[in-house]
């Protein structure tokens, strides 16, 4: 990932497509970033902790900063319901195609979203 601004595309992806995250679907990046704590908490029940943690991981600019915090990495993984290899993706277009191959195995892609890509 290149940039906290990459993860701010893929957390705000994962909030429109993914439908355990329905309630943030089609909020504004700023109040799902806002929100997203409220979801991550039910992990670990620490809602703090989880805000934090984001916070952290979304406004660091080392690229390496999160390569020594794998934890958190899977935890997010685990509550995005994506894998750890399809998160880490930098292209995001590649991410797309890889995290709604991931949400339709799981039965987890918006119907929404899955109609409109017949479309495109």
């Amino acid at each position: 990932m290149k940039s906290p601004s990459l993860r701010r595309q893929k957390l705000r992806w994962c909030a429109e497509h993914n439908l355990d995250m329905r309630e943030f679907q089609r909020m504004p990046v700023k109040y799902i970033l806002t929100r997203m704590p409220e979801f991550l908490r039910l992990f670990h029940q620490d809602y703090q902790r989880a805000q934090d943690n984001l916070n952290q991981y979304l406004s660091s600019d080392k690229p390496d900063y999160w390569k020594t915090r794998q934890p958190y990495v899977e935890e997010l993984c685990e509550a995005l319901s994506l894998s750890p290899a399809t998160w880490q993706y930098c292209d995001f277009a590649e991410f797309k195609i890889r995290a709604t191959s991931e949400y339709q195995a799981q039965g987890l892609l918006s119907g929404r979203h899955e109609s409109e890509k017949k479309f495109c």
